[in-house]
C-alpha cells in the first residue's frame, strides 16, 4: 500500500520516550512511514525538561515544505510548537494540505515544565484548531483551551463539547481524571459521541503516552481508516520504551515491579505450563494470531513476555469465555510486556492469508519494548522475526506465553470488529467477528462485500462474481 505517510511536527525529547522520538517509534511499529519537522530541541530525561532550544519558524516551515513537496503525507501529527510564531508558520505551511491533521496541544510536560508560551494559546485556537481533523487534549490542556473547569468527567465532557463546537473533532482523554477506568470520549463535529473505556493501570510508566496515542491515530488515519476506528485501534496500543532506566516518569509500557494485583498473580495453570520458557532461559516471547479464518477484518497477532508472576487461569483464548478473556487481557497488559501486530485486509488480499499472518506476527514481535532471546510461535510456520524461533504445534494449549499471546490477539481483534460493526451493522460482526456464519453469508448475498471483506477468500469472491453477472 502507498498510504501510511505521516508528517510529524513536534519537539525532540533527548530522553527518547516522548516527542519526535516517541512518535517515530509509534508510527514505524504500526507499519507507517514517519517524516519529521522538528520545532524545538529539549534537554530532557525522565526527571523533567531542563532546557529548551527553539527552532526558528522559517526553518520549521522549510522542513515541512521539503517533506510535503517531495515525499508527501497522508496525515499530519502536530505536537509541541511552543510559540505563536511557530504556530503561524506551521499553519501557513499547511494551507494547501487536504489530508487529516491530528493536533496534540502539548502545553505542559509530564514533570510540569511549560512547553507553550502564554501568548500562543490564541494563535493555536485561531489558526490551528480550525484546520485540525482531531484535537487530543488531556484534562488540563482542555481547561486551558476553553477556560472551563475539567476536574470531573462531566466537566471535561462539557469543555470538550465547547471545543468541538469550533468545527473539529475532540478526543477528551480521561487519564488525568479519577476512577478505576480510563474513559476517553470522541466528540465529532456533527455532535456524535463515542466513549472508549479501559481499566486504569497503576503505573509510573506514563511518559510519552499522549504522544504515542496521537501518533497512532494519525498513522491509522494515514492508512485510510475512519476516525472512530483509528481512535479505537490506537487506544489498544501502548507507547514508549521500557529500556529507559531513569528515575522519574518513565516510558510506558515497562517491566512490572511485581507489586501489582498479587492476589491474582499466582502459579501456572494445570494445562499450559511455563516449561518451555524455563528451559530456554533468557527473554522468551510467545506469539499467536487471531483471525485467519474470517471473511472480514484484519488478522491480528499478539506477542507476550510474561513476568515471574503471571495471572492465574491463562489458557488458549478459544477455551475461555468472553468475560474471562477480557479479565485476563486487562491483567496481562498491566503486568506483562506485550506487542500487537496486524495485517490489513488489503495485505491479506495481496499476499494471501498465510503470508499476511506471518507479517502480523513479525509486527507483533517488533512492537515489543525489548528484544527476545527466543520466540515461541504457535503452529509449524516460522514467521522469520529476526530472532531465534521455535514453532510449537498446539502451542496455545501447552505453552503459557503462547496462550497469553492468543488472549491478547483475540481480544484486540474482537474489539476491532465491534468498532467495524458500528459502521456496517447488517453483517453482525459484533457477534460473529467476521467469521462465515449463516447470517454473515446471507448478509453478503443481500448487501454485497464491503472494503473490510477479504476478496481473496472464496465466499467473498463468489459473492462479488454473482453481483457482477448481468
Amino acid at each position: 500500500m502507498n498510504r501510511g505517510r505521516v508528517l510529524i511536527v513536534a519537539g525532540s525529547d533527548s530522553g527518547g520516550g516522548a516527542g519526535i522520538q516517541g512518535d517515530i517509534k509509534t508510527v514505524t511499529v504500526l507499519g507507517g512511514y514517519a517524516a519529521t519537522a522538528i520545532t524545538a530541541l529539549t534537554v530532557q530525561n525522565t526527571l523533567g525538561v531542563h532546557d529548551i532550544f527553539p527552532v526558528s519558524p522559517a526553518f520549521v516551515a522549510a522542513q515541512m515544505r521539503a517533506v510535503l513537496e517531495d515525499i508527501g503525507a497522508d496525515a499530519i501529527k502536530i505536537g509541541m510548537l511552543g510559540s505563536a510564531d511557530v504556530m503561524a508558520a506551521v499553519a501557513d505551511a499547511l494551507e494547501s494540505v487536504t489530508c487529516p491533521i491530528v493536533l496534540d496541544p502539548v502545553m505542559i510536560a509530564k514533570g510540569g515544565a511549560s512547553l507553550m508560551a502564554a501568548d500562543a494559546r490564541t494563535t493555536l485556537l485561531k489558526r490551528l484548531v480550525p484546520m485540525a481533523t482531531l484535537i487530543t487534549p488531556n484534562a488540563p490542556e482542555l481547561a486551558a483551551l476553553t477556560g472551563l473547569a475539567t476536574n470531573t468527567a462531566a466537566e471535561a465532557l462539557a469543555a470538550g463539547r465547547a471545543l468541538a463546537a469550533k468545527g473539529t473533532a475532540v478526543l477528551v482523554k480521561g487519564g488525568h481524571l479519577g476512577g478505576d477506568a480510563v474513559i476517553d470520549t470522541l466528540i465529532e463535529a456533527a455532535g456524535r459521541e463515542q466513549a472508549f473505556a479501559a481499566p486504569r493501570q497503576q503505573t509510573a510508566h506514563t511518559h510519552g503516552t499522549g504522544c504515542a496515542l496521537a501518533s497512532a491515530i494519525a498513522c491509522h488515519l494515514a492508512q485510510g481508516m475512519a476516525l472512530a476506528e483509528a481512535v479505537a485501534r490506537a487506544r489498544l496500543r501502548g507507547g514508549g520504551d521500557p529500556r529507559c532506566a531513569g528515575a522519574g516518569a518513565r516510558p510506558w509500557p515497562a517491566r512490572p515491579s511485581g507489586r501489582r494485583a498479587r492476589a491474582r498473580l499466582t502459579s501456572p495453570m494445570p494445562r499450559a505450563t511455563y516449561t518451555l520458557e524455563r528451559r530456554a532461559g533468557g527473554v522468551v516471547v510467545g506469539v499467536d494470531e487471531a483471525g485467519r479464518g474470517p471473511l472480514a477484518g484484519p488478522v491480528v497477532a499478539g506477542a507476550v513476555i510474561l513476568p515471574r508472576r503471571w495471572p492465574s487461569g491463562i489458557a488458549d483464548s478459544k477455551a475461555l469465555s468472553p468475560e474471562r478473556r477480557a479479565a485476563l487481557y486487562a491483567d496481562l497488559i498491566g503486568c506483562a510486556l506485550w506487542g500487537v501486530g496486524e495485517a490489513s485486509v488489503e495485505e491479506i488480499d495481496a499476499l494471501n492469508i498465510y503470508w499476511a499472518t506471518m507479517l502480523a506476527m513479525r509486527r507483533a514481535v517488533a512492537a515489543l519494548p525489548c528484544a527476545p532471546t527466543l520466540v515461541l510461535v504457535d503452529g509449524n510456520a516460522d514467521p522469520r522475526c529476526g530472532h531465534p524461533t521455535r514453532t510449537v504445534i498446539g502451542g496455545d494449549g501447552v505453552c503459557l506465553s503462547i496462550a497469553a499471546a492468543s488472549i491478547i490477539a483475540k481480544v484486540v481483534r474482537d474489539r476491532l470488529m465491534i468498532v467495524l460493526h458500528e459502521a456496517h451493522p447488517q453483517y453482525g460482526w459484533a457477534s460473529n467477528k467476521g467469521y462465515g456464519s449463516a447470517s454473515h453469508h446471507a448478509a453478503l448475498q443481500r448487501h454485497g462485500a464491503t472494503v473490510h471483506h477479504r476478496r481473496s477468500f472464496r465466499a467473498v469472491a463468489a459473492c462479488e462474481s454473482r453481483a457482477q453477472q448481468p
